[in-house]
């Protein structure tokens, strides 16, 4: 999130061409498996897997994100 503040002193152009990359770069990951990274499967839990990698249910998550707000 800090990276993508930074986004506001670039030019458009740049923004634009970064947010291109994101999308399509997001996409073109879609089919790599988290086990063919062997020791590092973790990792690309947390970076690419999303919520799949958090031991909680909604519910919970939503508890805990209100206590420690």
């Amino acid at each position: 999130m800090i990276v993508l503040a930074g986004l506001i002193w670039l030019p458009q152009w740049l923004i634009a061409a970064f947010s291109i990359i994101m999308i399509a770069g997001h996409h073109l990951l879609e089919g790599v498996k988290a086990e063919s990274f062997g020791s590092f499967t973790w990792l690309w839990q947390i970076l690419y897997g999303g919520r799949q990698w958090i031991p909680f249910n909604e519910d919970q998550t939503f508890g805990l994100l209100l206590f420690i707000i």
